[in-house]
Order: structure tokens, then C-alpha cells, then sequence
């Protein structure tokens, strides 16, 4: 299984989850590797990009010309975007170090979360993340998908 693969995927595991016809979804960060979610996100039917988050305005205005048919809102506050009850999922590609920080953020508000790589950039990042979920705090779903060049062999089959 590819990460293009992957992404394409992940709107049939969520559509099991929501409510809408539609999946509603947020992207945090969209520079260079966020960008890229972003015009493959655009590609997926049912699927709508309701908001966009980013720190550099320029990057941020890409992005919504980019997926102007989706009407999105612009945030430059995560946390705002994070606020909105209408969204079913976010995805999360901003440097690895505010994974965590952002995750439990996501978490905390019951958003699914799509996140590359790791929630942070050792152990602990990724243990404060597991821990809410074996809790069973939320409904909220998790997807990390592993680089192939991290894992011998590639990806395997992913669950949901």
C-alpha cells in the first residue's frame, strides 16, 4: 500500500464513521508536504475541504485558490479550525514536532485524525497519543501511516 493509496483510502474508513454524505474535512499545514494532502484530498469524491490552517499567509492563500470550488475558511489558529463542529476528519502535515501538541488538540474535540509520520519526535510524543485512545476517551480515529522506507518490506494491510 502506497501513502497515495492511503489517502485515497481514507474516506471510505470515515464515511463508515459519519454522519454526512459528504466527509467534511480540515488540513493543518499545507506547505510543501501539506500541499501535496491538499490537491490529493481535492480528488476524492465526497469529500470537501471546509477549512485550511497555516502560519504563512502566502502559503495559506495558495492553499485556498488551490480548493476555491470547496469554499473553504482560512485559519492561521489551529485551534479555531479545530473548533468547528461541522468537521468530520483532520488531516495534520506540519512539522513533526507539533504533531503531539496538535493531535491531543484534535483528539480533545473528537476529530479523526489523519497524521504522517509520528505524534512527535521521540517516544513520548507517540505514547501520549496511544495512551488517550487505549483509554477509550472519544470515538475519535487515528491513521499514522509508515514510510515503506521505515519498515522493511513496506506497509502492510492497514485496519481499520
Amino acid at each position: 500500500m502506497t501513502r497515495r493509496s492511503f489517502v485515497a483510502g481514507a474516506p471510505a474508513i470515515l464515511m463508515a464513521q459519519s454522519p454526512n454524505d459528504v466527509i467534511r474535512v480540515g488540513i493543518i499545514g499545507v506547505g510543501n508536504r501539506g500541499g501535496f494532502l491538499l490537491r490529493q484530498i481535492l480528488k476524492v469524491p465526497n469529500v470537501k475541504v471546509v477549512a485550511i490552517c497555516d502560519l504563512d499567509p502566502d502559503t495559506l492563500k495558495k492553499a485556498g485558490q488551490a480548493a476555491a470550488a470547496h469554499s473553504p475558511e482560512l485559519y492561521t489558529e489551529y485551534r479555531k479550525l479545530l473548533d468547528r463542529k461541522d468537521i468530520d476528519a483532520v488531516f495534520i502535515a506540519t512539522p513533526v514536532d507539533l504533531h503531539r501538541e496538535m493531535t491531543m488538540a484534535a483528539l480533545e474535540v473528537g476529530k479523526n485524525i489523519y497524521c504522517e509520520k509520528t505524534d512527535g519526535p521521540d517516544p513520548r510524543g507517540v505514547q501520549g497519543g496511544a495512551g488517550r485512545v487505549e483509554d477509550g476517551q472519544g470515538d475519535s480515529a487515528i491513521r499514522v501511516p509508515v514510510a515503506p522506507r521505515s519498515v522493511p518490506g513496506g506497509v502492510g494491510e492497514v485496519h481499520p
